[in-house]
C-alpha cells in the first residue's frame, strides 16, 4: 500500500510545492553590514559578492576571510606531486 506523497500524481505535486514555496534566499547583508530583503537590491549583493570573491586579489579583509573559508572546504584535484611534473 502507498502512502500519500509515494506516487508520481497530483498530491503528490501539491505537496512540493506547497513545501517549496517559501524556499529561498529571504535576505542578505549588505558589504557595511546590515541586511536587506529588498528583492531588486539581492542580486547586484550577490554578484558583487561573488565578483570579489574571484578577483585576483581581495578587495576587503571580508572577502579574503570568505575565500579562505570556501577553498578551505575544497578538496584539490590536482595533487602537490602532479603540480611538480
Amino acid at each position: 500500500m502507498t502512502q500519500l506523497g509515494d506516487r508520481c500524481n497530483k498530491e503528490f505535486f501539491d505537496a512540493v510545492k506547497e513545501k517549496n514555496f517559501n524556499a529561498g534566499v529571504k535576505q542578505l547583508r549588505r558589504s557595511a553590514g546590515s541586511l536587506t530583503k529588498n528583492h531588486d537590491e539581492m542580486p547586484i549583493i550577490a554578484t558583487r559578492f561573488y565578483q570579489d570573491l574571484l578577483t585576483a586579489e581581495p578587495t576587503s579583509a571580508e572577502v579574503l576571510q570568505k575565500r579562505q573559508e570556501v577553498w578551505a572546504s575544497i578538496t584539490p584535484k590536482v595533487t602537490e606531486e602532479m603540480r611538480r611534473i
